[in-house]
C-alpha cells in the first residue's frame, strides 16, 4: 500500500515537472516576443523623433 501510494506521487510529480517545463519554456518564448516587440516599438519611436531633435 505504501509503495503504491509511492509510485503514485512519484508519477504526479513527473506529470507536474513536465507541466512545469512546458510553462517555463512557453513563458520564456513569450517574454522573448514581447521584448523583441517593445524593441522595435522603441526603435520606431526613436526614427520617428530624430528629425525633431536636429
Amino acid at each position: 500500500e505504501v509503495q503504491d501510494e509511492m509510485i503514485t506521487l512519484n508519477l504526479q510529480m513527473s506529470v507536474a515537472e513536465k507541466e512545469r517545463d512546458k510553462v517555463k519554456k512557453e513563458n520564456k518564448e513569450l517574454v522573448d516576443r514581447w521584448m523583441k516587440r517593445m524593441a522595435q516599438e522603441a526603435d520606431a519611436m526613436n526614427l520617428a523623433n530624430e528629425p525633431a531633435s536636429r
